[in-house]
């Protein structure tokens, strides 16, 4: 994913809302139509009840910038090759720059081993993004260009004759991934899930927003 998101394929992420309706909300909409709170609310069935349920997006709100922990490693400061103070996994192909850096740093006996994305300093941070909408839908009710959006590897999606504009059935695709990562029954499940739609954006002064 983090590929995709440098290759500007992946503009939208998907997550399980942590606090499901139960099944007599049986409606929902934006609590900002309510009170301007950012939230989300899953209605009871009486118009006026205390049983509605409200929920905030933990993952941010419009505008919001956020960063992309991923999996990486610091070089020494004795080192470092032009400016390159860090190297990331996911660049980590037989040609590629920061490959070969940690490769000949590790035969000269430096322990520069991949660390985990958990451990990630902001400051290291490469990938930064501004949130632009936040909503709530179900699962399965993600679209073909939506899938496409969450950066499907389309060489992994089935092909499909009939699907208008594209051969490649990118909905399928997702369902396949959202399993590989979820578990193999958590499509048929169909969560609500917060859906998070961001651009990527240059690396901001973080002294200046200290």
């Amino acid at each position: 994913m983090v590929k995709a998101i440098l290759k500007g394929d992946k503009t939208q992420t998907r997550r399980i809302v942590k606090q499901q309706p139960e099944q007599h909300h049986t409606a929902m909409c934006p609590a900002t139509v309510l009170d301007g709170s950012g939230k989300f609310g899953y209605l009871y069935h009486a118009i006026d009840t205390k049983d509605n349920l409200f929920v905030k997006c933990p993952y941010g709100q419009k505008d919001d910038v956020l960063y992309v922990r991923e999996t990486w490693l610091p070089f020494d400061k004795s080192h470092i090759v032009d400016g390159q103070k860090y190297a990331y996994k996911a660049d980590s192909t037989a040609d590629s720059e920061s490959e070969e850096i940690r490769q000949d740093y590790i035969k000269a006996g430096y322990n520069y081993r991949w660390r985990s994305s958990l451990h990630m300093p902001k400051e290291a941070a490469r990938l930064w993004l501004q949130i632009e909408t936040v909503r709530i839908e179900r699962l399965q009710d993600i679209s073909q260009d939506d899938a496409f959006e969450e950066g499907v590897d389309w060489l992994k999606c089935p092909i499909r004759m009939d699907l208008p504009g594209s051969f490649y059935d990118y909905k399928a695709g997702y369902k396949d991934l959202w399993g590989s990562i979820n578990g193999a029954d958590s499509w048929n499940e169909n969560p609500y899930v917060w859906v998070v739609t961001f651009k990527k954006i240059d690396k901001p002064n973080l002294e200046e927003n200290a």
